[in-house]
């Protein structure tokens, strides 16, 4: 996990693309949707975009992590 669990973390839009299935359009759309449900922020800094985790995000986050340990 890249955050290490802080709610707070900003993270570059490359972080979220390390993954080949994840990489292009499709990343973008992902994080449009993201942002536009409510689950992460955007942050527009002076060199690059950032996203952070809100709480609902979070508590989503949580959720699932949780039921993946049941499995």
């Amino acid at each position: 996990m890249k955050t290490k669990g802080s709610k707070g973390a900003r993270l570059p839009k490359h972080a979220f693309m390390n993954k080949p299935q994840i990489q292009g359009r499709k990343a973008d759309k992902a994080l449009r949707e993201l942002v536009a449900f409510g689950y992460i922020k955007k942050h527009p800094t002076g060199g690059e975009t950032t996203y952070e985790l809100n709480d609902r995000g979070f508590d989503v986050c949580m959720r699932l992590r949780e039921r993946r340990k049941a499995l």
